[in-house]
């Protein structure tokens, strides 16, 4: 199996972790008692509006399934900076044809651009800069980004911890450690993405 295909088999693995957290949180969300809601009452003793024991399961299922995201996560991409370092080796980029597509994409395919950065954001203390074009935004690269809100879903669930990020500045290409936070302005990165 190549490292694309690996990356691949990967990702759909990354998919399908999403959808199983989705659906134990709506399952939790229908309990009344959600993922973090107390399962005591004022008094200290068990509600009796919901059924404590099955919402006790279900949220220990979602901890074990964001722990097994979080692990899916990193092996895409390892994959996919393999897959990007062996493009760089063999000189090539490579074109993969995507599953449920008709259309190839180029390994290293830009996918958005950084606009503006306040020099006191979290984006600037990465080193990104105006201009920079992004390849790969933790798990997101060409292949698997759908929209802004992606890379929003990414930041929101990586606050204050690093974020992978490769980009492409003046013809070569830089992997930059972003770590989403509060910091004073606006957002949690301080610099606005574009799609291309």
């Amino acid at each position: 199996m190549s490292t694309m295909d690996e990356a691949k088999a990967a990702m759909a693995e990354l998919k399908r972790l999403e959808g199983e957290i989705d659906r134990v949180l709506s399952t939790l969300e229908l309990s009344g008692a959600g993922a973090t809601a107390p399962l005591v009452d004022a008094e200290g003793y068990p509600r009796t509006d919901v059924d404590v024991h099955a919402v006790r399961i279900d949220r220990h299922e979602l901890a074990a399934l964001r722990t097994d995201r979080a692990a899916a996560a990193a092996k895409v991409e390892g994959l996919l900076e393999q897959v990007h370092q062996e493009a760089r080796e063999s000189g090539e980029v490579k074109a993969e044809k995507l599953e449920g597509g008709g259309n190839s994409r180029p390994v290293r395919e830009k996918f958005a651009v950084i606009g503006d950065v306040n020099p006191a954001s979290p984006a600037a203390a990465a080193g990104l800069r105006r201009g920079d074009e992004i390849l790969l935004f933790g798990d997101i690269d060409a292949a698997t980004f759908d929209g802004l809100a992606s890379l929003g879903n990414v930041t929101r669930t990586s606050v204050g911890k690093p974020v992978r990020v490769m980009i492409a500045r003046d013809g070569s290409t830089k992997l930059l450690r972003l770590v989403p936070q509060e910091w004073g302005g606006t957002g949690l990165l301080g610099c606005r993405v574009d799609p291309i």
